[in-house]
Order: C-alpha cells, then sequence, then structure tokens
C-alpha cells in the first residue's frame, strides 16, 4: 500500500534519490524556484523514544522523553485531584478506552488532535487515556489507571513517546538548475550531483550529525564532459553517468571522463552489477540494455523479453543483493513502478496508476517489504509486506507459493500435486520435500489487505477427490492482546463462524486492523479426515461489510491430503547351514529369547514388509549388536502400495557378500540382537510431522546351539 509522506514539496522536479543500506535517511535532489535543492529526510518519520510504566502517587512528576518534566499528579482542594501539563504541555483526554490499548494508538494521529487541556480532573481509580504534546515538540500516549492485580490496588500511569519527523532538511544548491540523480560516497560526506549540463561534487560543510551540503556549485564541476547527464552509480573508484547518448565513467578526483558505449538514444536509467561487471542502462524510449563492462569493446545488448517497457524508462534500483531482478519507475503518462527479473526475463507491476503518485522517478528499497518513492512533487513508500501479498496466504508454515500446482515452472508431477515443497526456499528453516497435508492445518489469511480493499468476511470450502464438498466452519482458539481493564495480557479468544443465519452464511470475521493476535494470519482451522484423501481444491470466497460476494478475489487452492497411516511387519530371521539357503517361510521358535545357530556361517534371511496405499515415504531397515549399530546390513527404499515381503539376505560389503551369522554377531559366540523396521510419517499438517508412521522390531539373542538353554526349575 502506497502511503504520500511529503506532498508539494517544490514547484516540481523531484529526480533522483540516493539509500545507503542500513542508514537512517534518503537524500534526493528537486528542482527549486531559483536553484537546485539537496534534501534528506528520515526513512522512519516516526520514532518512539521513551516508555515506561511506574506507580503513581500524589503530588509525583513524570518526564515522558529525555527533556524536562512534562506532567504532574497533583491534589489540588479536598479530595479533588488533577493530571497536569508542565509548562508548553497540554493534553487530549480520549472519550474511550482504546481498542486494543494504548500501543494501538496510532501515531501519526497525535498531531491532528486537539491540544487545548492545560489540566485534566484525575482521582486515578479508572482507566484513562491521554495525548500528550510535550514542550519538546515530541507526542506521548498516556493510560492512567488503577491496577487491581496488586494488593492493596495502586495508581500507575504507562506511556509511549514519539518524535515525528515529518520535515526533511533542505540545502540549497545554486547555480544547480536542473538536478536530476544523487549519488552519495560510501561516507555520504560527498555528494555528487548530475545537472542538465554537468556533473558536480559537493562536500559536507559540518558534521555527519548534521552535515550542510549548501554550497555555491559553480566552484563544484566534476566534469563538464557531458550532455544532460542522468542516473548515476559508484563502481570501485569511478563514478559512471548515462547521459543523452553514452555509458560515461568519469573519475572523481581527476575528472576525467572516458566513454564506455554509445548509441543510447536519450539514456535515463543505470544500474551496475559489481559482481558480473555487467552495466543495466535504460532510454527515453523505455528499451532496456545490459553492457559487459570486463568486454575489451562494450555493446549495447537488448534485454530481451522485458524491453521495452510500457512508456519512458525513469530511474532503476536493485531489488536486493543478489542483483537478480530491479525496479524500474515508468513516470507520465504511464505512472508506475515494476519489478523487472533479469532470471526469468518478465516483469510484474509494483505499483500501477490508480494506486500510487503521478509522475514516478526513483525507487529506494528501504527493506524487504518496503520501498521509497520519489515522484515529480511527492515523496512516498510503498509497503510490500502483507498488505500486498496474496488474500490467502498458506497452510502453517508453509506459503502456497511452496505448494505445488498447475501453474509452476516447470510442471510438478501428478502424484505430487498440492504437495508442500519448501526446498526451493533456500535456507529456509521449514524444509520438506514434496509431502502432502494431513490431520489438522491452518490456514493463514491476510487480515492486513482484506482490511485494505473492504473486506469482512470470508468462507471455506473444501472440496474432495471425489467431488463432494464441504463447508469449513470448525470454530477455533487463538490468543488476542488485551491492553484494557487491568494488567495487559494475552486472552484466549474464540472465532465462530456466522453460521447458517449469519450474513454471509457459515462465514469468518476478517481481524479488525486494530486488534493484536499472537497469530496474526491465521484464519482457519481445517480438520480433514480419510474422505478428504487426495487432491482436494480449497475454496475462498470473500465478502463486504453488507455480506455481498466480491468475486474478483475468490481463491481456488490445491492440497493433496493423506491421513492414511503407514505400515510395517519384520520377522525374525530364518536360518541356514554353511551351505544351504535357509528355506522360505520356515521362522526360527525362540528359546528364553534366544535364537540357536550352529555355525558363524551359517545363512541367514530376514522378511520384511513397509507399505502405505499411496506410497508416500520411504523404509529404514537396520540391525544392532549389543546395541551397536551395524551399518554393512542397513537398507532403504521405498514403500509399496500394498503389503509386500521382501527379504535382506545380502551385505553391502564389496561383492554383496551373502548375510551370515558371523556377519551379525562379530567376534561375540553370545549377542544380543535388534533388527528394526521403521516407516516414518512422510504427512505434516504445515507445522510438524504427524504421527501416522510406523514401526516394528525383532529382538533376540544368538546362542550357540551347543548351549543347554533350559531345564526344569525348581
Amino acid at each position: 500500500m502506497y502511503n504520500k509522506l511529503f506532498g508539494t514539496l517544490a514547484t516540481t522536479g523531484i529526480r533522483g534519490t540516493h539509500y545507503t543500506r542500513g542508514s537512517n535517511y534518503v537524500y534526493y535532489v528537486q528542482q527549486g524556484n531559483n536553484n537546485g535543492i539537496l534534501g534528506r529526510i528520515r526513512t522512519t518519520p516516526l520514532e518512539r523514544v521513551s516508555s515506561g510504566n511506574t506507580e503513581a502517587t500524589v503530588n509525583t512528576q513524570f518526564n515522558l522523553d529525555d527533556g524536562v518534566t512534562d506532567l504532574r499528579w497533583m491534589e489540588v482542594f479536598g479530595a479533588t485531584r488533577e493530571l497536569q501539563g508542565i509548562g508548553a504541555t497540554r493534553l487530549y483526554k480520549y472519550s474511550d478506552a482504546p481498542a486494543g490499548g494504548l500501543a494501538a494508538i496510532e501515531p501519526t494521529t497525535l498531531p491532528g488532535l486537539t491540544y487545548n487541556a492545560l489540566r485534566f480532573t484525575e482521582n486515578g481509580q479508572g482507566n484513562n487515556y491521554y495525548a500528550v504534546r510535550l514542550g519538546s515538540s515530541n507526542y506521548a500516549v498516556v493510560r492512567f489507571y488503577l491496577d487491581t492485580t496488586t494488593s492493596p490496588a495502586k495508581t500507575r500511569i504507562e506511556w509511549f513517546t514519539y518524535k515525528l519527523n515529518f520535515n526533511p532538511a533542505m540545502w540549497a544548491l545554486f547555480n544547480c538548475l536542473d538536478p536530476r540523480d544523487i549519488v552519495m560516497s560510501p561516507d555520504e560526506q560527498t555528494a555528487y550531483i548530475s545537472d542538465g549540463t554537468c556533473i558536480y561534487s559537493v562536500d559536507n560543510q559540518s558534521t555527519a550529525q548534521a552535515p550542510n551540503f549548501t554550497a555555491d556549485l559553480r566552484s563544484h564541476i566534476l566534469s563538464a564532459e557531458v550532455d544532460q547527464p542522468q542516473q548515476m552509480a559508484l563502481f570501485g573508484q569511478d563514478l559512471y553517468v548515462v547521459d543523452a547518448n553514452r555509458l560515461l565513467k568519469v573519475d572523481p578526483r581527476s575528472g576525467v571522463t572516458t566513454a564506455v558505449v554509445s548509441g543510447l538514444n536519450l539514456g535515463v536509467g543505470l544500474l551496475i552489477d559489481e559482481a558480473r561487471r555487467t552495466a543495466y542502462v535504460s532510454n527515453q524510449g523505455g528499451e532496456l540494455y545490459s553492457v559487459d563492462l570486463a568486454h575489451p569493446t562494450p555493446s549495447l545488448r537488448p534485454v530481451l523479453g522485458v524491453s521495452p517497457l510500457p512508456g519512458s524508462s525513469g530511474f532503476m534500483t536493485w531489488t536486493d543483493d543478489t542483483r537478480s531482478a530491479f525496479y524500474v519507475t515508468v513516470p507520465n503518462p504511464v505512472n508506475e513502478v515494476l519489478r523487472v527479473d533479469l532470471n526469468s526475463l518478465t516483469r510484474s507491476v509494483v505499483l500501477s496508476s490508480a494506486d500510487g503518485p503521478v509522475d514516478p522517478w526513483s525507487v529506494e528499497v528501504l527493506s524487504e517489504s518496503r520501498l521509497f518513492v520519489a515522484s515529480d512533487r511527492e515523496l512516498g513508500d510503498l509497503e510490500l509486506s502483507f498488505a500486498n501479498g496474496e488474500l490467502v496466504m498458506g497452510i502453517g508454515l508453509v506459503p502456497f507459493q511452496f505448494i505445488n500446482n498447475p501453474s509452476m515452472t516447470p510442471l510438478p508431477a501428478p502424484e505430487d500435486m498440492g504437495k508442500a515443497d519448501t526446498t526451493r526456499a533456500a535456507g529456509y528453516f521449514f524444509q520438506v520435500h514434496n509431502v502432502p497435508f494431513g490431520g489438522s492445518l491452518g490456514l493463514m489469511i491476510n487480515h492486513r489487505r482484506a482490511n485494505t480493499e473492504g473486506i469482512k468476511f470470508y468462507r471455506l470450502t473444501l472440496t474432495n477427490e471425489d467431488g463432494v464438498s464441504r463447508l469449513i466452519t470448525y470454530p477455533f482458539t487463538d490468543l488476542k492482546w488485551h491492553a484494557t481493564g487491568g494488567e495487559p495480557k494475552w486472552v484466549p479468544t474464540t472465532s465462530n463462524a456466522t453460521g447458517t443465519g449469519g450474513t454471509p452464511a457459515n462465514a469468518f470475521a476478517v481481524r479488525g486492523s486494530e486488534e493484536h493476535w499472537y497469530n496474526p494470519n491465521l484464519g482457519a482451522i481445517i480438520h480433514t479426515n480419510i474422505g478428504d484423501n487426495g487432491l482436494c481444491t480449497l475454496r475462498v470466497d470473500f465478502f463486504d461489510t453488507h455480506g455481498a460476494l466480491l468475486p474478483a478475489h475468490s481463491v481456488s487452492k490445491q492440497l493433496r491430503i493423506d491421513n492414511t497411516y503407514t505400515n510395517a511387519m519384520v520377522t525374525l530371521p530364518r536360518l541356514g547351514s554353511a551351505t544351504q539357503a535357509p528355506e522360505p517361510g520356515v521362522y526360527p521358535l525362540m528359546d528364553c529369547g534366544c535364537i540357536t545357530y550352529v555355525s558363524k556361517n551359517d545363512l541367514v534371511a530376514v522378511d520384511f514388509s513397509a507399505w502405505h496405499p499411496k506410497r508416500s515415504g520411504r523404509y529404514y531397515l537396520s540391525f544392532a549388536r549389543g546395541g551397536a549399530y551395524l551399518p554393512a546390513l542397513y537398507e532403504e527404499g521405498s514403500l509399496d502400495s500394498v503389503q509386500v515381503l521382501h527379504t535382506r539376505e545380502t551385505t553391502s560389503a564389496a561383492g554383496n557378500p551373502p548375510m551370515r551369522v558371523g556377519h551379525i554377531i562379530g567376534n561375540c559366540n553370545v549377542a544380543n540382537v535388534s533388527i528394526q523396521l521403521w516407516v516414518p510419517a512422510h504427512i505434516i499438517d504445515g507445522y510438524r510431522w504427524l504421527g501416522y508412521g510406523a514401526s516394528q522390531a525383532a529382538h533376540f539373542t544368538f546362542v550357540p546351539d551347543s548351549v543347554t538353554m533350559s531345564t526344569p526349575w525348581p
């Protein structure tokens, strides 16, 4: 969602921006009335400077920030007590306790309140909320309440204090009439500015904490060998810039300018991938080119598939440090911000003309979820997080992006459709590969985006592989933050569907934007069963505040459900002689938990089965002697769909010799043996593996047949 931060800053002409990752400021340039302007604004106009919660006693004072004291609680006459502002502090009292408590009050609303009170009657026995404008120009929100969780009850004051940095710092650039782009040195103490006729270098004339870039640029010309220079980029010690026809390299120390490549036809945008030594440039016609900077004779190579843009190009910026995609503006009349993916050679609209400002020119990436957008007459930010994401997000820890679906390239195998595969999200902590879902599934809904689009309800329908549908209306309980009525705490709160009499029927309500939940995106718990096994379709329909269906927002997702248990069976070993293989189906009887053998050369065979109707998962067969694992006898493999008898009768030693008693008991003559068959569940509920697995073991002791196993007792 785009949000205007600063509007109508000048007559016209905001163009280039610069942001150093991790910095607190964005620099920008624009045209002034008679000169250019270099501006700097905070990346976070809102800054919390203080917070606290302390006991309040009569005739005490409170300091709500790092300045002088701001409030006092006074006994004025008799039993009457007042909460008073000190000095220039003024108060506003909320008529009702804000939903969500003190922390839920939006700080950006504070400057718009009416602060005309110096004092309010306050006996300290209630639960009252105040907004406070401090003499330091900061704003605070205050809760003055009786804490009944203590004995005896005590009056307390809780507060959050904010600094609202809405005014950018601006410096005049005399004799710079048409600034286009700005690049800061790594230490942000030197600004390089491209103008319509030249490039300037301007040094900070003050401290890093309180800089001053005001300068008469007649004495700061870095290069005059340019023609309408536009976007710039630093690469090593050199400054690169595109102008009307060329990509140029400028030495900031000497001002020497070298043409890298020509033929741009009114160049505009420039990016450099330092690792690959490649430049990407754009021109006024919207054509995109790459330039191999390491080549002895660089040339312009069209970026096929995404070029030309739908209009004239603005400036470009990398989406992240991988340099695999970039944002580019398309100014008036198109008025869009695009994302160009260099791997897939595709482009998508990040900010459309309907939602964004007129004439966007430059973009900076403040974080993975927030962009800074500079347009001709305003500066704003664009939230890319959940407000711009899908309404239906995923199952538990698995986004639908990582659940196999028919839109993927390459197309998943038919038996893998609807399964979770987060291995495509390299480094993600919840790694699963082509596994189905089962049990109770937590559906994640983008409540934040739903609120921004006027969606108030959603209804879930699950259709199984046979076409049988059912509504999902199971109540579910999450933890909701309650900040009023005593000590703030998480409270178990149940969400219910509206039922058949609701409007709309059998639908859940979208969580309010002012509400705080421990699992903020949880939208439903879908309890599945054996009847859901197979490829199911989950449909989510959305409704407005009047219960009217919003067809354009309906979403269908495929899920592979499997609530079937795996199966395992392993037998006692069949024994033959040194030269005769064990007879099929003839199993020993244990005597006193022991199996006797004639020779360590006796041949051995172990029968087992491992199966699952969908062949989902693998089996693991292992042997141990006296608790010591025997790797040469280990085996694993795929499951069968029905019970099939398999036999382990060889070892994995060189040549795969047949398995004999000696391979199992080694140097021992008498040895306790364990044979373990494990078939773990290959099914998740979105958070964890389900306990649908199976295991079976055979435990016995090998004993020479010369040993008398038992005698009568007593």
